[in-house]
């Protein structure tokens, strides 16, 4: 598969141009969003569309609440806890430090921070999870003595090396 373009979108709130980088899954997304707006004949990317009386849908309206929109998405996903649209954010960046191995650098550009010190703070949480998996390994290795070495043992090799 190609990879999605680059096009610049709107300003921001602090005029600056704006750039998204998408994975191919959100990718795949959005071009089935546009295909299905297009079909409707509709110019929004997200909209909704309640059933009427009937249980036939009805015509589809773009999203003017975001926050319920939000909270209706998190309601139909399952999803119980108090979750702000902007935790998102915040769990991609901690995700991206966590997994990726990445550079700082990077992962402020993909976070769109101005300053370095904001992401170093989502830093700090990524390096306190990683000290906790190490750490609840920890308790295991003193439960299980008798468990092997993972040191290789060169073939054709005494016991006695």
């Amino acid at each position: 598969m190609k990879q999605p373009p680059a096009n610049p979108g709107r300003f921001t709130k602090a005029n600056r141009g704006e750039f998204i980088m998408a994975n191919t899954v959100a990718y795949k997304v959005l071009k089935r969003r546009t295909k299905e707006a297009r079909e409707l004949g509709i110019p929004w990317l997200f909209w909704h569309q309640r059933k009427r009386k009937d249980g036939k849908p009805a015509k589809p309206m773009p999203i003017r609440n975001i926050k319920r929109s939000w909270r209706s998405a998190l309601k139909a996903a399952g999803i119980q806890t108090h979750h702000r649209f902007h935790d998102s954010k915040a769990s991609f960046v901690t995700r991206i430090a966590m997994h990726a191995n990445t550079s700082v650098k990077t992962i402020k550009e993909l976070a769109r921070h101005r300053d370095i010190e904001t992401t170093l703070r989502y830093l700090e949480v990524a390096d306190a999870e990683k000290r906790r998996a190490v750490e609840a390994i920890a308790g295991q290795a003193a439960k299980s003595p008798t468990q092997k070495s993972h040191t290789p043992v060169r073939r054709g090799a005494s016991k006695s090396d």
